[in-house]
C-alpha cells in the first residue's frame, strides 16, 4: 500500500470518528446507526462488555436512550491501516453531558467533572464509505 493510500485511508477513518461524535451530540440517532455496517457490534463506554450486534439493535439501544444533551471532545486519533479495506483505530473521548432541559439555550451539566474514556475501532470500506463494524468504549477517569 502507498503511503499517499495510507494517509487517505487515515483522514476518512479520522472524519468518521469525529463525524459519528457530532451525530451523538446532535441526538441524531439515526444518522449514527448509519456509520456502523449492518453486521457492527457496538459496546458503550459505561458497559464496555455489553455488545449489542447489528446495526437495527445498535439503533434501537440509542432510541432507548433517556433525553439528554452532550459534547464529545475527541483527541488522540490514531488510524492503522490494515488494507484497502481495512482499518483499526483508536481514540480518547471526554464526554460532557448536561441535562435534556435549556435554560436561555444552554443546559446545565449533571455531573460536576466530564467521564474521560475512548473508543477501539474496526473500520471497513462499505460501497466506498468507511463504517464501523466493530466499536468498543471504554472509560478511564469518571
Amino acid at each position: 500500500m502507498e503511503r499517499i493510500e495510507q494517509a487517505m485511508i487515515q483522514y476518512e477513518c479520522s472524519q468518521l470518528i469525529l463525524h459519528s461524535a457530532h451525530l451523538n451530540d446532535l441526538g441524531d440517532w439515526q444518522g449514527l446507526a448509519q456509520t456502523f455496517t449492518k453486521d457492527a457490534t457496538f459496546a458503550r463506554p459505561s458497559a464496555p462488555d455489553e455488545v449489542i450486534r447489528g446495526r437495527d439493535r445498535i439503533l434501537e439501544s440509542f432510541l432507548a436512550r433517556t433525553p439528554r444533551r452532550t459534547v464529545h471532545v475527541v483527541t488522540n486519533i490514531m488510524v492503522t491501516a490494515i488494507s484497502t479495506r481495512e482499518a483499526t483505530s483508536r481514540c480518547t473521548i471526554q464526554l460532557f453531558p448536561a441535562t435534556a432541559e435549556m435554560e436561555d439555550g444552554v443546559a446545565t451539566h449533571s455531573r460536576a467533572a466530564p467521564l474521560v474514556g475512548g473508543s477501539v475501532d474496526r473500520l471497513c470500506l462499505e460501497n466506498g464509505e468507511w463504517l464501523f463494524s466493530e466499536r468498543r468504549g471504554y472509560v478511564t477517569i469518571k
